[in-house]
């Protein structure tokens, strides 16, 4: 531990590489720690750092190798004790330094595109759940604050969302049927106020692959065979519920004929 040096700093006390300060100082592992000694053994250190860096690296390097368990702790106690100055000063230096970060973070990528694409790529697929679960908790506990960046972000980018909606219908024809599908049953549904119970699109999928994607109900002499619409087995005019429990996929014609009918016997 350091311990205070009862007597002035002199090159007898302090070692002639020292400056004589002629006050008393703080000795740590035998040397003064006055502030004009401390100055002038960091000059010294820098300049042999100049006239050495490589041999310093490479020490450093191998010391580091040799004793990387220890590093890492000292690492991480030291970061526990001082993480309030250290965020404080990445704070500040992000401050400052805002346009040459993001312009060197720009270069970065551009010079690294492909293989940062594939290591999110490998991120993505090793950490699926994972993910999912933290976006899905960030969700709920920032609802207001998304739902207010949507709201914002649709009304100054009106058209450049429209574009993108139109690609991705383009694009996603038979994902655009069975979304109408769903939104067109649960605006039904909430206008006959039944219960309705949210469900994912994966759980919808699932449901509907069970049966095949094909129409149930194969009534004789209409039965295209298609999944057109989302049929309710109990009717929603008879208190049926907008659930999976209920979901069936069915034809036009036979969903028509059909109807509200409750029990239906074909």
């Amino acid at each position: 531990m350091a311990k205070r040096n009862p007597l002035p700093c002199t090159p007898e006390n302090c070692g002639d590489k020292f400056p004589k300060c002629g006050r008393a100082s703080t000795y740590t592992h035998g040397k003064c720690r006055c502030d004009s000694c401390h100055a002038a053994t960091t000059a010294d250190g820098r300049r042999y750092m100049e006239a050495h860096r490589e041999k310093v690296l490479a020490g450093m390097k191998r010391y580091r190798e040799e004793n990387h368990e220890k590093v890492s702790e000292w690492k991480k106690q030291w970061y526990s004790e001082h993480r309030e100055a250290v965020l404080a000063q990445h704070r500040q230096y992000n401050a400052e330094n805002r346009d040459a970060i993001a312009k060197q973070r720009q270069q970065h990528y551009f010079e690294n595109r492909e293989e940062i694409a594939e290591r999110a790529r490998r991120h993505r697929k090793a950490n699926r759940k994972a993910i999912r679960a933290a976006k899905k908790r960030y969700y709920i506990e920032n609802r207001e604050k998304i739902w207010e960046y949507q709201e914002r972000y649709r009304a100054e980018n009106r058209e450049k969302v429209a574009a993108r909606g139109r690609r991705w219908a383009l694009a996603n024809p038979e994902r655009v049927r069975e979304n109408g599908r769903r939104s067109a049953s649960r605006r039904r549904a909430k206008m006959r106020e039944v219960q309705v119970i949210d469900f994912t699109p994966e759980q919808f999928e699932q449901k509907m692959a069970y049966y095949g994607n094909v129409c149930y109900l194969n009534l004789p002499g209409l039965c295209t065979g298609a999944f057109d619409e989302i049929e309710h087995v109990k009717p929603l005019d008879k208190g049926g519920a907008h659930t999976l429990a209920n979901f069936r996929p069915a034809c036009t014609p036979c969903n028509r004929s059909k109807g509200a009918k409750w029990p239906f016997a074909a």
